[in-house]
């Protein structure tokens, strides 16, 4: 059974979703779909905030109360993120894969775009939290706290799942069969 401590994502190549198996070493690709970040994060987190949508006229009017929902919402992102990496690779099956150089050359590069869109991306959600931080505290909002639970859900999953650490150096987990 495949988990995210095990696989590391490399992202989509000519169609298919590509992995390391980082405990042989070999690379990967998914047959089968695995779950959608986005459907959970919805199911999960907006989901709790519809529920206190009455709650929050009395929120809007009392820093301490926005405070506290501030930080309750930031721990629910984290619980929902934590049942996304339990649930991400379930039910989906994988086969080794063997590419030629030339094919591991165009993976590698395409692997390579991927990471900067990555870093592109961080750089977007760090000016979103700090952004949607600063209008929240100084006028709370049902938007600016799901914005805030998004970029932190995010975070969360890409620093687990090794985006910030071993995607970048992705080809010392490889097998050098190729």
């Amino acid at each position: 059974m495949h988990d995210y401590k095990s696989l590391l994502s490399l992202g989509d190549y000519k169609e298919d979703s590509y992995y390391i198996d980082l405990s042989t070493g070999d690379l990967k690709k998914s047959v089968a779909h695995k779950a959608s970040t986005s459907k959970i994060f919805l199911s999960s987190i907006i989901g709790y905030h519809v529920l206190g949508f009455g709650l929050f006229k009395s929120v809007e009017s009392n820093v301490v109360l926005s405070i506290v929902l501030l930080l309750v919402s930031f721990v629910l992102s984290i619980i929902a993120a934590i049942m996304f990496n339990k649930r991400l690779y379930k039910n989906t099956e994988f086969e080794k894969v063997e590419l030629t150089k030339d094919e591991y050359e165009e993976f590698r590069k395409q692997v390579k775009k991927y990471n900067k869109t990555i870093v592109l991306l961080i750089i977007l959600f760090i000016g979103m939290f700090f952004i949607s931080m600063h209008l929240y505290l100084s006028t709370p909002s049902i938007f600016l706290l799901l914005v805030m639970d998004y970029v932190i859900f995010s975070f969360y999953l890409l620093y687990t799942n090794g985006f910030f650490t071993k995607r970048f150096c992705f080809e010392k987990y490889i097998n050098k069969k190729i």
